[in-house]
């Protein structure tokens, strides 16, 4: 908004034709604003604190700042389409409005002249905050696609709403709407983003309230986790676990039990990740939460060996009993990954496919990103290695541009094993930066990926020579993650086309 703003006085030091064109912009919008009766006044300014685009029941909210008396916001908004001041736009059948930037910046000045600015933006933080809590109700339910496309559109406007609140020190608004929306940004690959916003509201020793700030620390932790930050997700969920145990919070201690289990995974501690599952389970039960006994089975399932396939298995009835879309496609990506490791390549796909579509279908990026990786391992096994491998840089391409470090990792060293006879180098260099990647992120490589990472390490070395091996593998330690990207997408579109 301040950038919006100063266009009208940073403008003054440029050039002299340019100077007289933003004259001649802020002559007309001044006469156009003129022409306005002093209720569509009003509403002009009072709609600039929309960061993009607005509907007519925002509008009422923000015009009438959340008085009930019957202002016709829509009369006023019809006047300003005719003066070209708000624009209109049907979106399968939604009507949205909204302005170009260069209006809402003069719509700001006029806002912030009229001494209503404050108001206006406390009644739109009024109502996004309305507007999540009812979409976040149906988040995990089978409307959970809806819900997540419902915040998307009105996401800029939201986390304005949460950077307004902490710019004013309000960190109680601020830290409500980060933890309705962790499960959108988990899900849509807001995991960056969010992450700096609720790291401000745990550094900045806000007055939170003991419960907000519990369940602030375990969104925290899951943040850090999905950005591939270990040390800092184990921190945070350590964190939400002692202020769960000393306050008697059974929801924020299983919560931030799950926390420490994702970490102790990560590092390959399963023995300590199964117990602290095994104590969230049983908290999850007496409080007769059945999606997050779900959850826990689930992840048992991925830490055990004789009964992983049953624990999934009881995931997955509870799951589909809840219509719980999400965890139906979670349970058959781990059913896919224990038919990839039992040798069950094709019934692998069939699972990940099943995956696949449930995660493409409700917009979950890394979820995507989980399945196509599965296809991928499994269609190497399979020896279709041109498929896999563009599969498997798809996969590095979303988990670089997402921040998907786990994903990033796996993915690079796949690609590694995949060329290493057609490029040694370029696939040192992938195992390389890997190597650095995992070290940066605290994700151990899994147990059973070991024997064939250190098979494919060794006959990459004897192809090279240990001189040229290790200067190959400096570089790919020194590499920027989007230049070696490039060069790998380079490197596998040429040899993928030339076999």
């Amino acid at each position: 908004d301040e950038r919006l703003s100063d266009r009208f006085t940073l403008l003054t030091t440029r050039r002299v034709d340019t100077l007289r064109h933003h004259q001649t912009l802020r002559a007309t919008l001044d006469w156009s604003f003129d022409l306005l009766e002093e209720r569509e006044r009003r509403a002009f300014r009072r709609l600039a604190v929309f960061k993009n685009g607005w509907t007519l029941e925002a509008a009422t909210e923000v015009v009438t700042l959340g008085r009930t008396e019957p202002i016709d916001a829509l009369e006023s908004l019809a006047r300003l389409i005719d003066q070209s001041l708000v624009s209109v736009e049907d979106r399968k059948g939604n009507r949205r409005y909204g302005v170009l930037d260069t209006i809402r910046a003069y719509a700001l000045l006029r806002l912030t002249d009229s001494g209503d600015e404050e108001r206006s933006r406390i009644a739109a933080s009024a109502y996004f905050q309305r507007y999540v809590e009812r979409c976040r109700v149906r988040f995990g339910s089978p409307d959970e696609k809806a819900a997540f496309d419902a915040v998307a559109v009105e996401h800029d406007n939201i986390l304005a709403v949460v950077d307004e609140a902490i710019g004013r020190g309000d960190a109680t608004v601020a830290s409500r709407l980060a933890v309705w929306l962790a499960p959108f940004w988990v899900t849509r690959g807001f995991a960056f983003e969010a992450r700096r916003r609720v790291d401000t509201l745990l550094q900045n020793e806000f007055d939170l309230g003991s419960a907000l700030r519990r369940q602030l620390c375990n969104v925290a932790s899951i943040l850090h986790y999905r950005c591939g930050d270990i040390a800092r997700s184990l921190e945070t969920s350590t964190l939400a676990l002692e202020l769960g145990l000393l306050s008697g919070d059974d929801r924020t201690t299983a919560d931030a039990l799950v926390g420490q289990a994702r970490c102790r995974f990560s590092s390959n501690e399963w023995a300590e990740a199964t117990s602290a599952l095994e104590r969230a389970r049983a908290i999850y039960e007496r409080l007769g939460d059945r999606s997050e006994i779900a959850r826990t089975l689930n992840f048992l399932g991925m830490l055990a060996d004789a009964d992983a396939e049953e624990l999934h298995e009881r995931s997955l009835a509870i799951y589909e009993e809840l219509g719980h879309s999400h965890g139906i496609a979670t349970v058959n990506y781990h059913l896919g990954y224990r038919a990839y490791v039992r040798g069950d390549h094709s019934k692998s796909i069939d699972y990940a496919m099943k995956a696949l579509e449930i995660w493409r279908e409700s917009g979950n990026l890394q979820g995507e990103n989980w399945a196509q990786y599965n296809i991928a391992c499994a269609e190497a096994a399979l020896g279709l290695r041109e498929g896999a491998t563009a599969r498997f840089l798809t996969c590095i391409v979303t988990a670089h541009r997402f921040g998907f470090g786990r994903d990033l990792c796996d993915g690079l060293e796949r690609i590694a094993r995949l060329i290493a006879d057609d490029a040694p180098e370029p696939s040192a260099r992938a195992m390389g930066h890997a190597k650095r990647l995992r070290e940066a992120f605290g994700h151990a490589m899994l147990l059973n990926e070991r024997p064939g990472y250190e098979e494919v390490y060794a006959r990459v070395e004897t192809s090279l020579g240990r001189e040229t091996f290790d200067a190959a593998w400096r570089s790919g330690l020194e590499a920027e993650s989007g230049a070696l990207i490039e060069a790998l997408s380079a490197l596998v579109s040429l040899w993928v086309l030339g076999r």
